[in-house]
């Protein structure tokens, strides 16, 4: 096996889609607090243009309530997952 040079190794594996999509809700969410404005999850996720599927759970619907919360707990995820990504980029480890 090819062994990396790199000065830095990664925790774990990391998709380039998803560490872009954490970092796309991070900057609207940053971009708004900083015009002073507060903005839901759900208006991140729209505003971020997050294509949500549900998996099938045996259930014929869901009302909107539950595809908001579910939306709203991605988007918290990917927010604190680029704080993290952040914080322990700052203390010298990457992911």
């Amino acid at each position: 096996p090819k062994l990396s040079a790199a000065r830095y190794r990664l925790s774990k594996a990391v998709q380039a889609q998803t560490l872009k999509k954490t970092f796309t809700v991070y900057d609207i969410r940053r971009a708004a607090e900083a015009e002073g404005r507060r903005v839901s999850n759900w208006e991140v996720a729209k505003l971020a243009k997050l294509d949500y599927q549900q998996r099938d759970k045996g259930l014929d619907v869901y009302d909107e309530a539950a595809v908001k919360r579910v939306v709203s707990a991605i988007v918290a995820r990917h927010v604190k997952n680029a704080m993290l990504a952040i914080d322990r980029a700052g203390k010298g480890g990457f992911w």
